[in-house]
């Protein structure tokens, strides 16, 4: 599928690869679709972008490449 971005322009997206939340991100409850487009092969960054709103995008990244000893803990209901 083609989708429409403000950064990238219109670029496919495999409907396989898309992202799907349960409940909205904060703030942004229009946007529940998302798909991770790379900034490019040299830059440990992606863009988490909507499919629903173009202009609805987040700068994402593995934190363990940064610090491979990265730690967090996920309480229930969190």
């Amino acid at each position: 599928m083609f989708i429409e971005t403000d950064y990238f322009g219109k670029i496919e997206v495999k409907e396989e690869e898309t992202i799907s939340f349960v409940s909205e991100i904060p703030g942004f409850p229009e946007s529940k679709t998302f798909a991770l487009i790379p900034y490019g092969d040299d830059l440990p960054f992606w863009s988490l972008q909507s499919l629903e709103d173009k202009a609805c995008a987040f700068v994402v990244t593995n934190p363990f490449w940064h610090k491979p000893d990265y730690a967090f803990e996920l309480t229930d209901g969190a």
